[in-house]
């Protein structure tokens, strides 16, 4: 059985921001932020300006590596 998957997630170091914030200048953005043990998922939602659910639009989630170390 094959799996669907609605999105996958881009690592951090493959998002080129100034082209995503160009493309939705003008426009209010929301972050939000999944805290795993070792991945943070980071996910931008902006709105076009209009108070209607369907006109927000996510882009997909951004994965960061975490790396701690407790020595």
């Amino acid at each position: 059985m094959s799996v669907i998957r609605t999105y996958r997630s881009i690592l951090v170091n493959q998002v080129d921001v100034d082209q995503i914030v160009s493309s939705h200048v003008g426009h209010s953005v929301h972050v939000g932020i999944d805290v795993g043990k070792r991945f943070l998922y980071v996910v931008l939602r902006w709105s076009g300006g209009s108070p209607h659910p369907s006109a927000l639009h996510f882009d997909a989630p951004w994965k960061v590596t975490v790396y701690f170390n407790f020595y």
